[in-house]
């Protein structure tokens, strides 16, 4: 099993530095209140005055220590039970910490990603250009807000927004990465759903009226750009009420899905475009049209 300390090594360094600051700090108290005892006699009151006052300074400073060792330990336990995947990287990018979510998520364990770099879950969908925006961005001490098509241990491809800000020390030079994600693949999901339902007849899987429409605007204003020619087909099947009428609707449907099928296999170039109106009526776009 993992060993607490390691997956949290950043943030547990700062508690030792603290601890040990603590440590100094209570031995210095003791020191000087020996020496104290052991000053000779001559000024009793001013010498009660120092060490109370010292005394006083010291638990003090002890009380801070401990107040931000209580907060590091706060912050560590917050990012390990995180909801949201994290992952710390030096300022070259290799990983130094994953939390739980991230090994959950990716399927890569802790030990595994230790060492790596963020790009083993490049799934090679994406422009290389968005990940030297994403480097530039963050080198430059900004935050890089996007999304990712990521792919997991398993091959499994899966979708996530991600926000990666630099980590700074004192003199303001970057040491780490630190990136928050989310999962939205079942976000995505949805959405290609909801489009698919939107510009699709959802018993063929063709273009509806609406994605007709708008490809025939595209057509047209490059026809007219190109001094190309255009045609547009309007198709019916005849006879259709009688299939419906004689062998029932769920016989329909599949002579209307075979047509459809038949359409887009083999008989229309790439740019060309079927698409369903509705009942038995399909529309053609043929573009690129040398004759007439």
């Amino acid at each position: 099993m993992r060993d607490e300390n390691k997956t949290k090594q950043q943030l547990i360094n700062e508690l030792k530095r603290f601890r040990q600051r603590i440590a100094e700090l209570e031995a210095e108290g003791e020191r000087k209140g020996e020496e104290g005892l052991n000053k000779e006699p001559g000024h009793p009151a001013e010498s009660v005055n120092e060490r109370t006052a010292r005394t006083e300074e010291l638990q003090e400073e002890i009380l801070q220590c401990e107040k931000t060792e209580g907060e590091i330990s706060r912050l560590a336990r917050a990012v390990e039970q995180s909801p949201a995947p994290v992952v710390i990287t030096d300022s070259n990018g290799n990983i130094e910490y994953v939390n739980p979510k991230f090994v959950q998520l990716t399927g890569y364990t802790y030990e595994e990603s230790i060492g790596q770099n963020p790009r083993i879950l490049q799934s090679g969908k994406q422009p290389p250009e968005l990940y030297e925006e994403l480097w530039e961005t963050i080198t430059k001490g900004k935050e890089w807000r996007g999304e990712f098509i990521n792919k997991k241990k398993n091959g499994d491809l899966y979708w996530e927004d991600a926000s990666i800000s630099p980590m700074k020390n004192e003199e303001g030079a970057i040491t780490h990465f630190v990136g928050v994600k989310e999962d939205i693949t079942e976000r995505k999901r949805t959405e290609e759903t909801m489009r698919q339902l939107a510009y699709h007849d959802p018993l063929t899987g063709l273009p509806n009226r609406l994605l007709f429409k708008d490809r025939l605007t595209i057509a047209l204003a490059q026809a007219n750009r190109n001094r190309q020619k255009l045609a547009v087909m309007v198709l019916d099947l005849d006879h259709f009420k009688d299939v419906n009428d004689t062998l029932g609707h769920s016989v329909g449907d599949q002579l209307l899905q075979a047509v459809g099928k038949r359409l887009t296999t083999g008989l229309l170039r790439k740019n060309d475009t079927v698409a369903r109106m509705g009942g038995d009526e399909f529309l053609l776009l043929l573009s690129e049209i040398k004759k007439l």
